[in-house]
Formats: C-alpha cells, structure tokens, sequence
C-alpha cells in the first residue's frame, strides 16, 4: 500500500467529485428552507448515503430541540418548520411593487425561529430604529434595524411589543466582497432572535431584505408613514435535532474523527463541507473493498454547528473515546483558486495543541496555490477541550461573495475544487490512517522541526525565559499527541508470539515511544531556566492562587442558558458581551481548568499566550461561573490534612503499609507528592514500613527490565518515592515493589522474573504473612493483592514473556501466572465492606479506604471458590480470557 502523500494520490484518484457535487445540490435543496422537519428527513437520505457508501455503525441520533436543553451554556435549539411567510407594503407612495419578502421564493427573507403570527397576518406601521432609540415606542409596529442585528436589541424589541423587525444588513469584508458585491442579496438570519431567550407572549417574526430593497423602503419611510402586512405560519416548539454519524473501521480501535455543519441554508455554507468528507468516505471505502486494511478507523458526525457537538460531546463522551485526530471540513465549494477569501487553518487553542498543523500548513497551500492563514480557534474545534482530547484542525475557505446570503447556491459549486480538495482529503486521511509506528515517527519529525523553528523566533523576539519555558512546554504536548498514534502490541502471553514482537529486541512501537522521547528530550533543552513566581501582593492575586477550578462539562462556552441577570453579571465581570460563543481568553482559561492548577496557574498561562487578564477580572468571572454551576473548586489540600485522614482511618506506627495513590481524586494537594510521602512516613514512624507498587511492564517488546531507570507506570507518588534514597526496589520486571524502612529488604529480596507477580513466595505472600496492611488513598479500582487471591485459589492463570539482559546479550524469560483483567475488584470491595473488614476516613473530594492484607486475601479466596472463572470478563474473548477458560475445562 502506498506511504508518501504522492503515493495516495495516485491511489484516490477515484474520488467522484461529480457525485459529491450532486450530493451537495441535493443538500442545499433540502437544507435551503431552514426546516427541522426538513433536516430530519435528510438526515435519512444522508445514512442512506452512508451505508451505501461502505460505511458501518450508521446511525441518525436524535437530539433535544427545545431551546431548554444546554450543555456548557450552548442551548439546542427550538425545533422551527416554516411553511409561508409575506411581507407586503401597503399602498406604497413610490407606485413600486408591493412585495418585499416571500418565504416560498427566498427562503432568506423569513429569519430563523419568526414565530407565526395570528391566521391572516398582522398589519402595522414602519418604525425606524432611531425613532426607537429617541424614544418612541415599537408596540404594535415592525421596526426597520440599521446595522447588523443585535440579539439582545431584538429581544428587548419584542419584549416592548415589536411585533417584529426587518433588516437590509449584509455583512462586508474588507478586500473579498464589498457593497456592490451584495446589493442584491438577502441575508441568512440565524442568530438575530433566539426565542427560546424570549417569552412565548412577546414572540417576534424577522424579515431581511436586500440592500437595495431596504433603500426603497427607507426612501419611503423618510416621506410619510409606511403601512405593512406580515404574514408568518411556522411551527414553533419541541421537537429532536439529527446527529449523522457512521464509521468506516481500522484495525486497531484509534479512530480520525471527521465532522462538519450540515444545518445551513447554503450550498458552500455548508453543504460543502459534509458532502467532500462523504465524498472522502467513499473512495476510502472502496480502497477498502480492494483490500486496504487501515491501522486506524473514520468516524463521521454531521449536525448543527457547535451546538449538536457540544451536545455529544456531554451526551456520550464514549463515542470520542479513541479519537486521535479531529477534522472540521467548512466552505469548499468554490474555486479556491479564484475567489477573493483565504484558506484558513484553525487549530485548537494552546491547552491542547494539533500535533498536525505543521504537516497540513506544509502540504495545503502547496495544493491550494492562494493566500492563506493560521486562524484563531473556532466553535467547530470544540473535540480539542483537553476533557475530550482529540486535537481537531478547521480548515474553511471564507468568507466568499456568497457567504451567509441566497446568493449560495448549487451553481456557485466547482467541481474541479472540489476535486482538488477532495484528492487531498482523500491521500491525507488515508496516510494518517495507515501510519504505522515508524511513519508515526516521521510524522513528529516534521512537528519537531516547526517546533524548533517557532522556539528560535521566539528566542530572537526576545521572549522572557518563563514564557520560552512555557512555549517549549506546550511544543512538547504538541509532540506527545503522537503518543496516542501508537497502539500497544498485544501482550505476549506463553505461545507463538505475535510477528512483530518475535525477534528479542524492541517492537516497532516501543522504538517509536522512544523516538519520540529523544525528540521531546531535544526541545526540552531549548526551556530556560526561569526564577520563581514572586509571592502574590494583592488581594485578587492572593485569591487566585487559592483557588483551583474545574470545568463541569466538556466543550466550549456560551451564555445562552443564561437569564438576562446572570448574562449581564457575567458580561460585566469578563469585561465584553457575549454573541455566539464567549471570549476567546475565557474558552483557554476554562479548558485549562482541569482541578490541577490554580486561577494563579492559569493566570500565567494566558499571559504567556499573549492574552493577559487581570486577577480581579480573572476571579470575579470564575466566582460567577461556579455560581451558575460551569465550574467548581476543588478544595486545596496540605500534608496535615492527609496526617488527619490517617489517623482517622488507623495507620498507626510500626505498621507495614503498602500505599495504592490517585491524589487528584481528592483535590490539589500542595506540594504533591512530597506531601503525601512525608505524611505517610510520619505516620509510620521509624519502626514502620512504607511500601509502594511501582509496575513498569517491561514486557516483551519493551526493554529489559532495569530497577534503577524502569519508570513507574502506576503513578506519580510511585515515581517519586521509587527514586528516593534508602528506596529498595523488587526486580520484578512487570509487578516490581518499592519499600522503605525495617522490613523492606527481606520483603523485596527475590522479587523477580523466576516467580509469579503474587507468588507466596514472593513479596506478597512475605507482606501478608507480616500482617502487612493495604491503604487505598486512590478510587476503588486496582488493588495489587486482590489478584493474589486469583493465584492462590488455584486459578490457571496464563504465564507471558519478558525480555531479559545478561552480559550484554538480550534474551527471554517466561513469568508463570499474571494477572490480567480486574472486572472483579468491586464485587470484592463490597464483600470486605460488608463484613467490617474496610475502614474509611474522609479526605478532601473522597474517602481513603484501609484493609488488612490477610483480610483481603481470605475474602477473595472464598469468591473464587464460588467460581473461579469470575477472573475472566463476561463475554471477552482476549488471550487471557480464553486461556483461562480452556484451562479450567481440561483441568
């Protein structure tokens, strides 16, 4: 299969651009109208589409369309079905036509979510916007805005008794379309009155008409008074909101997840953009069914911009769960090489860099031959949160001549750039889709390169050392998304291993993590040294660095659940208003609060970036945001508070302590790790025995297993204490155990690959016979010696392979009986919390658990007698599982 772009393109070229044109013609015709009705019987056509294209896992997800339901403060929708709307000049003084707008020939005319009027229409006079603002009264009359329609202007005019507004605004763009260029055109109003904002007696309609309609209309304005009649029947009310989704899968469960609006009334904007993924889908699809088996999978999603995703993302967070990569494909269907507008590049905001944007801003403009431009973060990168995380790029072409009016239609649609782009999509996906563990590597090599580069004018820019420091940090999390690209080998039980983990060296992937250890090591030199923050003067500073946010949902933010109080208090406290989403500085500030790091943190963050917030400003928004329940604060925890929590749940000196930790699942603990070791030393005493799981799994593939250099892999207080003096480690090469104190010799002596990871023999057994205690200060989840019981009741558990070095020469080593799955634990839990057997005492957000390691072992013991195949995960069919099984029935 091929590897290079160049390779791919000469494999896509069955992309059918004329389909994919037809496809958006076929879209626009149904989308033009504005109806949800509408949206959901294409949302049909589209799956059909979909499956008939090759696709899996297709399905049409209905959302909430009730202008009550918000997810991050982005409200879905009322549901909207127009079916006619007039607007009639009555008696003109001009003789001129009487007809200024009619749903059934411009579906532009009738603004999104007008509510319908009385059956027959309203009749009304013309009011100018600056007779409203000197003073006279909307009730009862239409008024004619100037300008741009203001959401909030609107609405106050329906709730003065407007029965509604019309406007001649269409939006200009400085060197891309100016007046001339729209005289003519009807804007696309889909913003200018939510009325799920207003209430159902004070409901309002909105007409728009061209420039040059609106300079009749305020000729004879300005000559007497204007008469009108407007007619508005539409459905207003509940009802769902479509999600398109479907997959076309890889080998591996890593997915490229493709996204784009389908909701617009335009031809470009956007039936464009779904149709070219479609279009992409297809030809993928059908190098499929020639035999291309991809490493990873596409996964599509179609629906309402921003909001329908937003809602997803809330909704079923496990449909983004193996997201590697995000694409947002928006406005490509005119000739990028002829309209006036740029390509924009979109990436994520700096909390979770796009590990791609250098491949893309290297290979684009080469095929698109125009001006072009890395843009800010949008609405559509909202998979980027840092809660979701998948780095997602938006690449749009716009504003065009035809942007956001009735002027976007089919035959403004080039099917040679949407060729050009849809070759293009088509060779970049399918690379990214092939990429193996090497290619992964060329990838970051390309990443490293343009981090090096920006790190070199930002050195000559004169940045000051801590923010270098930070913009090496932030290159460095750019280099590690491709971490997530590199899918683990399967674990190499006894048997014939896999083919690419035969040979007694690293694995492909394992070479690969390693490259890319080396590359980020490399840009880690380029960080400056930098003195410590000073201490905080003022009051808000102070308050700042006390406070540790965390975001209660996943995507961006928007106000508009939000009543008019609680709106203004909050506009005010950022310092801006509000119109579609929110502040840039405010979306950073908040995907950065992950209960991690302080407003002081977050503080820095921004002005690093270039986007400095005073602590006052900082502090009042976070103040009202957890008011309204967006986010909360985590409490700040010390080492005394974790001295307390021990001794409320019974560590006393002397005791021998093996210590499970996650102390992110309680709060932010001041001083980290250094913190919770002191605490847990002090409570020990001298005579006491601290012991810490510090499991590396240098399995085959991996490296040998090495005592003084194998990280730790369960854990940052792991990590640390491991690398303390007087710290003795097992040489276990997958299950190793650290300790330190009286016992801890004679408890890892022996400790190594001749034995089980839970032998009797072994630290474990050696554990429970000193009557050795297990504290949890981490949620109910993995409990080393809870799988002890799996080995002692007799369970046949698999052994696996390790490598081994001696003299400079690699070779293997089996380990008889490891442990695998932990889909039991719980039921254990509960058995030992029923009988009394599990102390608890409170610590910040949660609970540290203590258990006697005899009791664990005895309790376990008797469930497996019950059934020794609860080991086994219901319905799995891993290696393990089926080993397991097959023992269990020969024996």
């Amino acid at each position: 299969m091929p590897t290079t772009q160049a390779e791919w393109g000469r494999a896509v070229r069955g992309f059918d651009e004329h389909l994919t044109v037809r496809r958006i013609a076929a879209t626009w015709s149904e989308m033009r109208w504005m109806s949800t009705k509408r949206f959901l019987r294409h949302a049909e056509t589209v799956a059909g589409w979909m499956r008939r294209d090759g696709l899996s896992n297709v399905e049409v997800i209905r959302l909430p369309s009730d202008g009550r339901t918000a997810f991050g403060g982005w409200v879905l929708p009322m549901a909207w079905s127009p079916r006619a709307a007039r607007l009639e000049l009555l008696d003109p003084a001009d003789g001129g036509p009487r007809l200024l707008a009619d749903w059934r020939t411009c579906p532009h005319h009738l603004a999104m979510w007008s509510a319908p009027t009385r059956r027959g229409g309203v009749t009304a006079e013309l009011i100018g916007a600056a007779q409203v603002a000197a003073g006279a009264s909307p009730r009862g009359r239409i008024v004619l805005l100037d300008g741009n329609p203001d959401v909030q202007h609107v609405i106050a005019l329906q709730r003065a008794g407007a029965h509604g507004f019309i406007t001649d605004f269409v939006r200009t763009y400085k060197n891309m379309r100016d007046e001339q260029d729209v005289a003519d055109a009807v804007a696309y109003l889909n913003g200018a009155q939510p009325q799920w904002r207003v209430p159902a007696r004070d409901r309002g309609f909105g007409f728009a008409i061209s420039p040059n309609a609106g300079r009749r209309l305020r000729a004879l304005l300005a000559q007497g008074p204007v008469r009108l009649h407007a007619l508005v029947d539409a459905e207003l009310g509940e009802g769902e909101l479509p999600m398109i989704t479907g997959r076309l899968p890889g080998r591996t469960s890593q997915e490229l997840i493709i996204t784009g609006h389908i909701d617009e009334p335009g031809a470009n904007d956007n039936a464009s953009g779904p149709m070219l993924a479609l279009g992409v889908a297809r030809t993928l699809a059908r190098l499929v069914r020639k035999g291309w088996k991809p490493e990873r999978g596409l996964r599509f999603f179609f629906s309402v911009e921003a909001r329908a995703l937003n809602a997803l993302l809330n909704l079923r967070p496990a449909m983004f769960a193996n997201g590697v990569w995000g694409l947002n494909l928006d406005m490509h269907g005119c000739d990028h090489r002829k309209v006036r507008s740029r390509l924009d590049f979109c990436p994520n905001g700096p909390p979770l860099p796009d590990p791609l944007m250098p491949l893309l801003l290297r290979s684009l403009p080469k095929m698109h031959g125009r001006q072009w431009r890395v843009g800010p973060m949008v609405d559509d990168n909202n998979m980027g949160d840092p809660a979701v995380g998948v780095p997602t790029t938006m690449i749009g072409q716009g504003p065009d001549l035809t942007y956001h009016t009735n002027k976007d239609t089919p035959e403004h649609i080039s099917p040679a750039a949407v060729r050009r782009l849809g070759l293009w999509t088509s060779a970049l996906l399918g690379r990214l889709c092939s990429a193996g563990p090497r290619e992964v590597v060329g990838l970051a090599r390309i990443s490293h390169a343009w981090s090096m580069a920006k790190l070199d004018e930002l050195g000559k820019a004169g940045a000051e050392p801590a923010t270098l420091r930070h913009h090496v940090a932030q290159e460095r999390r750019r280099l590690d998304g491709f971490r997530r690209w590199i899918a683990d080998e399967p674990f190499p039980w006894v048997g014939t291993p896999p083919p690419q983990l035969r040979s007694d060296h690293l694995s492909e992937g394992e070479a690969a993590r390693q490259a890319l250890t080396a590359l980020s090591r490399e840009l880690a030199q380029r960080a400056p040294s930098a003195p410590p923050l000073p201490a905080p003067t003022d009051r808000f500073a102070r308050e700042a660095a006390r406070l540790v946010p965390l975001k209660t949902y996943r995507g961006f933010f928007a106000a508009e659940s939000l009543d008019e109080a609680a709106r203004n208090r909050l506009e005010t406290a950022a310092g801006g208003r509000f119109w579609w989403s929110c502040p840039a500085w405010l979306d950073w500030a908040l995907w950065w609060s992950n209960g991690k790091q302080t407003l002081a943190d977050i503080a820095e963050l921004l002005r690093h970036e270039g986007r400095p917030v005073p602590a006052e400003r900082l502090v009042a928004t976070f103040r009202i945001l957890a008011e309204l329940g967006f986010v909360r604060f985590r409490p700040r925890l010390a080492g005394s508070d974790i001295r307390r929590a021990l001794r409320q749940v019974g560590v006393k000196p002397g005791m021998l302590l093996m210590v499970h930790s996650s102390l992110s699942a309680f709060g932010y603990v001041d001083d980290g790790s250094a913190a919770c070791i002191g605490a847990l030393r002090g409570a020990l005493g001298k005579r006491g025995t601290l012991a810490m799981p510090t499991h590396s799994g240098n399995v085959l593939g991996r490296a040998p297993y090495d005592p003084a250099t194998s990280p730790s892999l369960v854990g940052a207080v792991t990590e640390a204490f491991r690398k303390l003096p007087g710290v003795l480690r097992s040489g276990h090469p997958t299950h190793s155990v650290a300790a330190q104190g009286p016992l801890a010799a004679g408890l890892t002596a022996g400790h190594d690959a001749s034995m089980a990871p839970l032998a009797r023999e072994g630290f474990w057994g050696r554990f429970v016979e000193a009557d050795g205690w297990v504290l949890m200060m981490a949620p109910q989840k993995s409990n080393t010696l809870m799988h002890a019981a799996e080995l002692w009741s007799g369970v046949p558990l698999p052994s696996y392979t390790v490598p081994s070095l001696a003299g400079g020469r690699w070779s293997t080593r089996v380990v008889p009986h490891g442990p695998w799955h932990i889909n039991w634990f719980p039921q254990l839990y509960a058995a030992l919390r029923e009988s009394g057997r599990l102390r608890t005492a409170p610590l910040g957000e949660g609970e540290i658990q203590l258990m006697r390691g005899r009791d664990v072992v005895e309790a376990g013991l008797a469930l497996f007698q019950a059934d020794p195949l609860r080991v086994c995960k219901e319905r799995c069919s891993c290696i393990f599982c089926r080993s397991v099984r097959a023992a269990s029935v020969s024996s």
